[in-house]
């Protein structure tokens, strides 16, 4: 230990104790300790990232193949046919999906529909009763 001599004016300071070996070994290995843990996240965010735009890639193949394998199963559009009247007028439409035709007023109210089942067509009213059915001859 050393001894501290104190003179009047001046500015008194602590003894600084000497650093030993094993402090300073202690020391190093915590900085290079400190170094590899910083490492290895940016490691880890990088592999994060990696990860994430393979994992985005495989929804996006998959879910663009659902979708072109539902349009392609999906029936095709409803055609739809404007009715007039012996005057010219409009009456109302008609929209054709698959062997469904329905037919709207000129307000756009539902007024029936026909379902086809080979030469046969069945007809339904506004309330979904049956009405009658249409046999075509050929």
């Amino acid at each position: 230990m050393s001894t501290v001599i104190a003179f009047p004016g001046a500015h008194t300071r602590a003894p600084v104790p000497p650093v030993s070996a094993v402090d300073e070994l202690e020391a190093a290995e915590l900085a290079l300790l400190r170094a590899r843990l910083a490492q290895i996240q940016a490691e880890t965010r990088q592999l994060n990232a990696i990860w994430f735009t393979y994992c985005f890639r495989k929804f996006l193949f998959w879910g663009v193949l659902a979708w072109l394998l539902y349009a392609l199963a999906s029936p095709a559009a409803a055609e739809s046919r404007s009715l007039y009247g012996p005057n010219g007028g409009f009456v109302g439409s008609s929209l054709v999906r698959g062997n469904q035709t329905t037919f709207y007023s000129a307000s756009g109210r539902f007024i029936g529909s026909e379902i086809r089942h080979g030469k046969q067509r069945a007809v339904y009213g506004p309330a979904g009763n049956f009405v009658g059915s249409i046999v075509t001859r050929r």
